[in-house]
């Protein structure tokens, strides 16, 4: 397994990813992922503006992504681009496995290199695994979100997490 930047020739591989946790109905209010049309415009801007997203390749498979998105690029006009909103995803298969933690380092890591100043995320409040791994990574509660009825019908509670990136890398060097 190897964790590496994503590619335009990632396409198909990212995308059944995307759709295999959207069939999940728990993680995402998204029942299908994006077009492919659409993915692939964002994979040629990531390209282009050199944003942190990576994927987990096993066996020519992609089982897992990350990615790092200026705010305002997120359909948030107005935020912060010194802000990063950052979204992981891992193949049911492959949780629990270390690969969550290996590919948020990667994020933090290459978020930094890139000049965000913070990262934020949105994650369901019943995620406690997740929550659990970005606390662990310096991940603040900031405030709560909307309520939303999820796929397999359970409604759940978004929460947005905080990281400060010039807090993570001096909290690092004194560990």
């Amino acid at each position: 397994m190897r964790i590496r930047q994503i590619t335009l020739a990632d396409l198909d591989g990212f995308y059944n990813l995307f759709a295999a946790v959207c069939a999940e109905g728990l993680y995402t209010h998204r029942q299908l992922p994006p077009a492919k049309e659409r993915i692939r415009e964002s994979l040629i801007e990531v390209q282009t503006q050199g944003w942190p997203n990576h994927v987990i390749e096993h066996e020519g498979q992609i089982i897992g992504s990350g990615e790092v998105f200026p705010a305002s690029v997120c359909g948030e006009p107005g935020r912060d681009d010194t802000v990063g909103v950052l979204g992981m995803l891992i193949h049911k298969a492959f949780r629990n496995q270390g690969l969550g933690t290996c590919l948020l380092r990667t994020l933090i890591d290459s978020s930094q290199a890139a000049g965000f100043a913070a990262l934020e995320l949105d994650v369901y409040t019943s995620n406690r695994r997740a929550i659990h791994l970005y606390e662990v990574h310096g991940f603040e509660w900031r405030h709560d979100l909307s309520r939303h009825l999820l796929p397999n019908r359970q409604e759940d509670q978004l929460q947005r997490m905080r990281l400060e990136l010039g807090l993570h890398s001096l909290s690092a060097k004194t560990l």
